[in-house]
């Protein structure tokens, strides 16, 4: 209770020398107006299937497997993109509870009268299960805008799981080696290299999806790592906004390389398939 009057204090404090607005459409002396969080209304799809980065080939010929799935409450367009852009870089108590309203009743509208086999299938029953959030960048961190963790702590009060913080970003040493990446070194791999790099920049794919390196899409799958053995864990992964999956994808390998099985994941909200372009 101390620490929501001493941030309470703190906005009310901020709000005298800077007015507050609506994070959605700037209307005053409101973090988030009632009409914002009605646009915000849960709208849950499954966003794996719009992931390139989750997708694998059926080795039967049918549609494109998922890894696991992913559910998402929302279209990251309009106002909620200005709500979610808004609270990733501001810190505002009055704006945190807001959204992590939001997110709990839009949880609740999923999880209602579901049991966690029935949500993700990949759960086996006995096993222990944890919601674990996607890292955040080390200056998120150091200015307390955890807003992934907010999301994933929700998540496990719904499901009455622990939620753990386990994953870290790998850091970035200037150079990243084709053996780091996963592959064996081979003659011409940086002619190979430098010429995907090429073609990444004028080449595009069907609906403008940019091509990309081998060397660069090993590089995302390995940006991730666990800080503890995960044998004997089921996984719920947590993000903010999912656009390609290289995240989530990322995330999913770090589990599984410390033991643990990712039995599927959420995000607040879903950027629309970067493989498909907006009709002119």
């Amino acid at each position: 209770m101390g620490t929501k009057i001493f941030d309470d204090f703190v906005d009310a404090l901020l709000n005298m020398v800077y007015p507050q607005f609506c994070a959605g459409c700037g209307r005053w002396d409101t973090p988030l107006c009632a009409c914002c969080v009605s646009d915000m209304t849960a709208q849950w799809k499954r966003a794996d299937a719009s992931t390139p980065f989750l997708q694998y080939v059926d080795p039967a010929g049918g549609p494109d497997i998922s890894a696991f799935p992913i559910y998402s409450s929302l279209t990251y367009q309009g106002v909620v993109a200005q709500a979610v852009v808004a609270w990733k870089n501001t810190q505002s108590a009055g704006l945190t509870r807001a959204m992590r309203a939001v997110w709990q009743a839009n949880l609740a509208t999923i999880c209602c009268g579901k049991t966690m086999e029935s949500l993700f299938p990949g759960h086996k029953s006995g096993r222990a299960v944890a919601v674990v959030p996607l890292p955040s960048r080390w200056r998120r961190k150091h200015d307390g805008r955890m807003i992934v963790l907010d999301l994933a702590q929700i998540v496990g009060e719904v499901f009455a799981v622990p939620c753990i913080e386990v994953l870290k970003k790998r850091r970035s040493r200037g150079v990243f080696t084709l053996a780091e990446a996963g592959w064996k070194p081979a003659l011409g791999a940086e002619l190979k290299m430098r010429l995907g790099t090429a073609l990444a920049k004028i080449g595009q794919l069907g609906g403008g999806y940019a091509v990309e390196t081998f060397t660069g899409r090993a590089k995302k799958r390995n940006s991730i790592c666990a800080t503890r053995d995960l044998r004997g864990w089921d996984v719920i992964l947590v993000d903010d906004v999912v656009t390609t999956g290289a995240t989530f994808d990322a995330a999913f390998r770090a589990v599984r390389n410390a033991g643990g099985r990712v039995i599927g994941g959420f995000s607040f909200a879903m950027a629309p398939d970067p493989r498909i372009s907006p009709v002119a």
